[in-house]
């Protein structure tokens, strides 16, 4: 686990999730985002924008952020962040 020190406490670094519309021209994707703690709505992104979060990942490895995303009338749901999978490979999901 990647940790940093605040405060004289050792916590998880902060992560970032940064998710990009390149799908097409003139298509939305509509992504909503949330883990077992936060619910981060349903985010509407034009194609070219971006919608990003940030977060600490929990001092018990087990933190997990999973996304819906629609476009063209079909849905996509998967596992955006699994912290044992992920921390110790980056701190930026782009």
């Amino acid at each position: 686990m990647s940790l940093s020190t605040v405060s004289g406490r050792l916590i998880p670094r902060k992560m970032l999730v940064l998710v990009y519309n390149d799908l097409a021209p003139w298509t939305n994707l509509i992504i909503h985002c949330k883990s077992d703690d936060d619910d981060l709505g349903i985010q509407h992104v034009a194609y070219g924008k971006d919608f990003e979060f940030h977060f600490r990942p929990n001092i018990w490895g087990n933190t997990l952020f999973h996304c819906t995303m629609k476009f063209n009338r079909a849905a996509y749901w998967f596992d955006i962040y699994v912290q044992d999978r992920d921390e110790d490979i980056f701190d930026q999901c782009v």
